[in-house]
C-alpha cells in the first residue's frame, strides 16, 4: 500500500546564516541551534557539530510523542572515533530519555564489542533497537529505522538504501 501519512516534521537545515532552524512539514516544529556552523552538506547547506556541547533544540510538542508507527531518516558524516553520540534525542526536563537515536560502541549477542546506532526508548527500564555498522569514515550515509513504537521485533534498519540486520 502506498504511504498516505505526512511527515510530522522535516528539517532540512540548509539555512544560510543564524541560529534558527525551520521545520518545512508544515507543523512548525521550528528550533534553535546552540553552538553549530553552517558547512557544505550533501545536498545544499547542514549543519557541523564541534562533538563537544554542539546541539539543536525543538520545543516539546505533542506531535513529536511516538505512539504508533514511526519512521526516522537523517544523513550524516562523523569521523570521530566516539565512544557514543546522539544525533537524535527527545528528554524531558529531568534527563530522562523518552527516545533517541545514538551511535556508539554496543555489544553484540556474542559479547564482542562493535560500532552500531541504537534505538532506545524509555529509560527506567529501557528498550533498545539496534544495528551494527561502521560509521566513522567521514563518508555521508543515509539513516532509517521504521518500527511500530513497543514492538521489538517490527524494527527495520536501513542504511544507504540497503536494508540491515538489526537487534
Amino acid at each position: 500500500s502506498a504511504w498516505t501519512q505526512s511527515p510530522v516534521a522535516f528539517w532540512p537545515l540548509d539555512e544560510l546564516v543564524g541560529n534558527d532552524f525551520f521545520d518545512t512539514s508544515g507543523n512548525n516544529l521550528d528550533g534553535t541551534a546552540h553552538g553549530t556552523v553552517i558547512v557544505p552538506g550533501i545536498k545544499g547547506n547542514c549543519r557541523s557539530f564541534n562533538g563537544s556541547g554542539d546541539y539543536l533544540e525543538v520545543p516539546d510538542n505533542d506531535l513529536l510523542d511516538i505512539t504508533g508507527e514511526i519512521t526516522i531518516m537523517f544523513w550524516a558524516k562523523t569521523n570521530v572515533h566516539s565512544s557514543s553520540f546522539i544525533p537524535i534525542s527527545k528528554r524531558v526536563f529531568d534527563g530522562d530519555i523518552n527516545y533517541a537515536m545514538a551511535f556508539g560502541i554496543v555489544r553484540e549477542p556474542g559479547g564482542s564489542l562493535a560500532s552500531g546506532l541504537a534505538f532506545q526508548y524509555n529509560f527506567r527500564p529501557s528498550v533498545q533497537y539496534g544495528t551494527y555498522f561502521e560509521y566513522h569514515d567521514n563518508q555521508w550515509h543515509h539513516y532509517a529505522l521504521a518500527l511500530q513504537f513497543g514492538n521489538p521485533g517490527s524494527a527495520k534498519w536501513i542504511i544507504d538504501g540497503i536494508p540491515r540486520e538489526g537487534w
